[in-house]
Formats: C-alpha cells, structure tokens, sequence
C-alpha cells in the first residue's frame, strides 16, 4: 500500500466503477478520499494499473472530525494503485486504492 501525500477523509458514498473500454458495471462503497484519490471496497477485483471510471450514486456522508475544504467529484477516472483481499464471513471483498487521472 502507498502512503497518500493528502490528508484523507472516512466517508460512506455508493459508487460504481467501470474499467475503461469496459460497458460492465460493479457496485462498490467509497470508504476514504483525499484530493488525489479514494479508497473503496467492491465485490469485484480491479487489477492494478488499470484504468477505472468512477461515478458516485448516493448521497457523501463524511464521519471525519474535521471537514474538507473540497469534495470528491461525482465522476472521475482513476489508475488503481493497490487492492487488497478482503475475507470476512466467509466471504471475500477487494479493498482498492486509487489515484485520480
């Protein structure tokens, strides 16, 4: 993982991610973000060094202490910078940091 030279929020956001050049859609939450990226955990692997496109669809609920002077655009397109495999309940999550285009 690769420590972000920006100060980052804890949030909640529904989102949904694309790989470029891709028409298939996958649900994901928007966990973090900070001006050059965003943490997020999907049911679907994204492998590192693609090219994704990502749109929020709910409502940005921020649990951080102190607030941001900016927020995350509604739709941008990101490298994926690392992911992590997530197994909880039997059940395996990507955690998945990205760095915006």
């Amino acid at each position: 993982m690769l420590k972000s030279a920006h100060s980052r929020y804890k949030c909640e956001a529904a989102i949904t991610v694309r790989q470029l050049n891709d028409e298939k859609t996958f649900v994901a939450k928007m966990l973090n973000f900070s001006k050059a990226g965003m943490y997020f955990e999907a049911d679907s692997f994204f492998k590192k060094g693609s090219i994704i496109y990502t749109r929020m669809t709910d409502g940005l609920v921020i649990h951080s202490d102190s607030k941001p002077d900016e927020k995350p655009d509604k739709a941008r397109l990101a490298e994926v910078r690392w992911y992590k495999k997530i197994v909880k309940d039997n059940h395996s999550r990507y955690g998945v940091g990205v760095k915006y285009c």
